[in-house]
């Protein structure tokens, strides 16, 4: 999960530096939900790694409907790349 959370990281600092700003599970997110999210992320940026797993994952599910299934699909992708 450690990796997991480097690499979503990664992935909101590359898109940032090309103008987007949000992981691609948020591709289907409500503007509202993108602002939760970096909301989340710039209270939480100090925590390691595996807590900052935990938090987004909480804040997945109870986002629910598109954000969540796109979520899982992520994590699904980032653990089969492992």
């Amino acid at each position: 999960m450690c990796r997991l959370a480097i690499i979503a990281l990664l992935i909101v600092v590359l898109l940032s530096v090309h103008g987007q700003d949000i992981p691609p599970f948020l591709k289907r997110a409500t503007p509202g939900q993108i602002e939760s999210y970096k909301r989340l992320i710039q209270a939480n940026g100090h925590l390691k790694e595996a807590a900052l797993d935990a938090k987004i994952a909480a804040w997945a599910k109870q986002q629910g409907g598109k954000v969540l299934a796109d979520y899982n699909d992520y994590i699904n992708f980032i653990k089969s790349q492992g």
